[in-house]
This record gives C-alpha cells, sequence and structure tokens, in this order.
C-alpha cells in the first residue's frame, strides 16, 4: 500500500486531499476542503467528508499544541478542478500517534484515499498509518514536493 515516489502527481486523487510533511520536530498538514460536492459524493461519501471538514475548519486549535494557520489559507481555488479552500495545520511530530488514531477514530480509513508524505517521518510511521489506517501511503521527495508546490501558488497570482 505505499509506494516511494518523486514523480509528478498528474491523476486527480479520491477526496479527501491531504499531503503532509512529518518533520523532526513539526507536522505539516495540508488539507483541501472541497467546496463544490456533486449529489453522489455527498449520498456516497458526505457524511464522513463533512465531518473531516466540520473537525479540521471548525478549530483553529485542536488539544494543546495542535494549530490551524488561519492567515496561511487559500479560500475559494482551483486545485485539480475542483473549488475548494486550503487549510495548513501544524502540530509537533511527538503527537504523530495521537493523530492516526483520531484518524482512526473518525473513520477516515472508511474512505478511499491516499496521502502524499514528505519528510523522514513518512518512513517513520508509515507501517503504523498503513496497519491502522488501510490508505495509500505515497512518500515523496521532500525537495521535488516543494518545487511543484512553489510552481502551483507562482500560476496563483
Amino acid at each position: 500500500m505505499s509506494s516511494t515516489s518523486t514523480r509528478e502527481i498528474k491523476a486527480v486523487p479520491a477526496f479527501p486531499w491531504l499531503g503532509i510533511d512529518i518533520g523532526g520536530t513539526l507536522v505539516k498538514l495540508v488539507y483541501f476542503e472541497l467546496l463544490d460536492l456533486t449529489e453522489d459524493e455527498i449520498r456516497t461519501e458526505g457524511e464522513i467528508l463533512m465531518n473531516i471538514r466540520h473537525y479540521l475548519t471548525s478549530n483553529r486549535a485542536y488539544g494543546q499544541d495542535g494549530v490551524r494557520d488561519h492567515g496561511l489559507e487559500l479560500t475559494n481555488i482551483q486545485l485539480g478542478g475542483r473549488r475548494g479552500n486550503l487549510h495548513f495545520i501544524r502540530f509537533p511530530t511527538s503527537r504523530m500517534p495521537n493523530f492516526i488514531d483520531l484518524c482512526s477514530m473518525r473513520n477516515l480509513h472508511t474512505l478511499t484515499f491516499e496521502i502524499y508524505a514528505t519528510g523522514g517521518g513518512a518512513y517513520k510511521f508509515e507501517k503504523d498509518i498503513v496497519e491502522k489506517l488501510k490508505i495509500n501511503w505515497c512518500k515523496c521527495d521532500e525537495l521535488d514536493t516543494l518545487i511543484q508546490g512553489l510552481s502551483y501558488l507562482s500560476k496563483l497570482n
């Protein structure tokens, strides 16, 4: 279920769209909140997607250490042909096991989705994530991913 990748992300992945950089000190999470769900998406995955949206967007703090960087949000943008908001969340790497448990508790693993991950923690936490969440864990090269992200942001401006 996992793969090491330096590839360019070409195919549109399933929802929800999450990206994560797991560093030695901080975990940085990016979540794309869809604003244009289709009727079919609402019917098949709506409840869980709404659960995710509510949890991630109704708070600016998560526990004692997690923070949603409201000032960094990109609102009403086009990404992969879809319209939505990009949210940026960070928390200490020491809380990663709690995050994995929270994802399991909130039933994120019941959706067919994949997470693109960078950083040393992408390797360190891979086994636990794949076993507990049953997801496709795509490890990506950090520098390649950074360059693709900067390229995307420059196109927005």
